[in-house]
């Protein structure tokens, strides 16, 4: 169905239909307008903001994730030089000699007595 204006005023033949379809007529002045509008720029800006927050508190997190990944890395790297360091043979022996009070066996030789063999250190 078409509505037509004439003037400002819709025609007789169409003001019946459109009493029964609108109900009620709404008059919206410049003031409701600007106070609808400042609310709805409000609103937004208030979501704005909140996104903006969440964002920069996400970003802080995953600097301080960033810093304690390189910060582990760094330990791991000195980890895995101690342990090379405690791996070595240097280190076995000094190990042994100092706080196992071992000693260096120059010549091995062995008894055989009885089925079973002895060594015996000279």
């Amino acid at each position: 169905m078409k509505h037509v204006e004439f003037m400002g005023q819709i025609p007789s033949q169409l003001r019946a239909t459109a009493n029964r379809t609108l109900g009620l007529k709404v008059k919206v002045g410049t003031t409701f307008l600007t106070i609808t509008t400042l609310a709805l720029g409000t609103c937004l800006s208030l979501l704005y903001f909140v996104q903006i927050n969440f964002i920069a508190q996400k970003g802080l997190t995953i600097n301080q994730l960033e810093q304690k990944i390189a910060d582990t890395k760094r330990e791991n790297r000195l980890l895995s030089n101690d342990i090379a360091e405690l791996n070595s043979l240097g280190f076995t022996k000094q190990v042994a000699s100092q706080q196992l009070h071992m000693e260096e066996i120059s010549k091995v030789e062995y008894w055989q007595s009885s089925g079973s063999k002895i060594v015996a250190q000279k």
